[in-house]
């Protein structure tokens, strides 16, 4: 058996067993560009390819999404926000205008723009509060005379628990009820008899699925925001092995994990409070420092579906970054996407046709 006998030139190259080498370059330039072509569209179209035809310009244009105004808080330097924000292809668009900037992100649809945008504007970012336990909260029960036997439609109630290190019983009285509106009513109810929480603290909320259905109950925090979403590195949706509910994981930033393994260790037997906005989605008691730089936060609504939409929008604002309070939205709205058709295939032939002659040059 005479194996073929790949000669570019000379008299050996026209016997019948000689690989030819402009048949070798065009079999391998046809086949790379037909791989190529049928790859781009299965995937996306590179978005910095598609701006070369005069498609989308970012994968706002591309796919529709978030554009909001964002003024800074006083004294805030540019540097700072760019830091606490990840920009990218995918990501984010971060651009002054002005005394304010533009923030554009993608992927974000119509009914959740303004959700995402108090995300991302510092507004309703994910935040971690110290949970205090006062003895104004114990007045109350007195002061309304709230039964402690799960009245209706508000009741006092009482967590307690001993740390895993030992030491004295922690008790902790909150309010719970099937509405939220009706323990705001009852607060102010005793606000109106001169009933207040001591200075620096104020109530925050937490809806849970219990036995009893879905109820609200309340929490007292340390106002203070000891770390928040500019502290988080990245963040992953995922499902909780023991109870499948949905949950996001989280990587923090080197400063951000040692803000972190600091808080913690301060307050070792006692709860810290995740919080979005004014809710409390977990308050697990603190057993130890936490220094490994990572922590999860369980999706708090009643509804699978709601908590999947909300674990994925944190999600995706948690990538792109996190924005102070103190600044204001000026304006956010929704982005309709262009239509590239035609761009996009431009794209595709010239990506195909491009890497198909490189192969066959190279074969060549």
């Amino acid at each position: 058996m005479s194996l073929p006998k790949a000669i570019a030139s000379g008299p050996a190259a026209s016997t019948p067993d000689a690989v030819k080498p402009v048949r070798v370059a065009i079999g391998a330039g046809v086949l790379a560009a037909l791989y190529l072509f049928v790859l781009f569209v299965v995937e996306p179209v590179p978005t910095r390819v598609l701006t070369v035809y005069g498609g989308a310009k970012n994968d706002v244009e591309r796919h529709g999404g978030l554009e909001m105004q964002w003024q800074p808080p006083p004294g805030m330097t540019d540097k700072e926000i760019v830091e606490r924000f990840r920009t990218g292809e995918h990501r984010a668009q971060l651009r002054r205008d002005g005394d304010a900037y533009v923030i554009s992100f993608p992927r974000v649809q119509r009914d959740q723009v303004e959700d995402t945008a108090k995300f991302l504007g510092g507004e309703d970012g994910l935040e971690f509060h110290r949970v205090l336990r006062v003895k104004e909260m114990q007045e109350l029960a007195r002061l309304l005379e709230l039964p402690m036997r799960n009245a209706k439609p508000v009741d006092m109630d009482v967590d307690q628990w001993r740390p895993d290190e030992g030491g004295e019983m922690r008790t902790d009285y909150f309010l719970i009820g099937e509405r939220w509106e009706d323990i705001d009513a009852k607060l102010a109810e005793a606000e109106a008899k001169g009933w207040q929480l001591p200075e620096g603290t104020r109530i925050a909320w937490e809806n849970l699925t219990t036995e009893r259905g879905v109820l609200w109950r309340t929490y007292v925090i340390d106002e203070r925001v000891e770390v928040d979403g500019g502290d988080i590195e990245n963040a992953l949706g995922s499902y909780d092995p023991n109870t499948n509910r949905p949950i996001v994981l989280l990587d923090f930033t080197r400063q951000g994990a040692d803000k972190f393994g600091k808080l913690t260790e301060e307050i070792v037997g006692e709860k810290l409070a995740t919080m979005i906005g004014n809710q409390v989605y977990s308050a697990p008691i603190i057993n130890g420092a936490i220094r490994g730089g990572r922590a999860s936060i369980t999706m708090g609504a009643s509804d699978p579906a709601q908590q999947e939409r909300e674990r994925d929008l944190l999600v995706g604002t948690l990538r792109a970054g996190a924005l102070p309070k103190g600044g204001k939205i000026v304006k956010s709205g929704y982005v309709e996407p262009i239509d590239d058709s035609v761009q996009q295939w431009l794209a595709r032939g010239t990506l195909a046709l491009g890497g198909g002659a490189l192969i066959g040059l190279l074969a060549w």
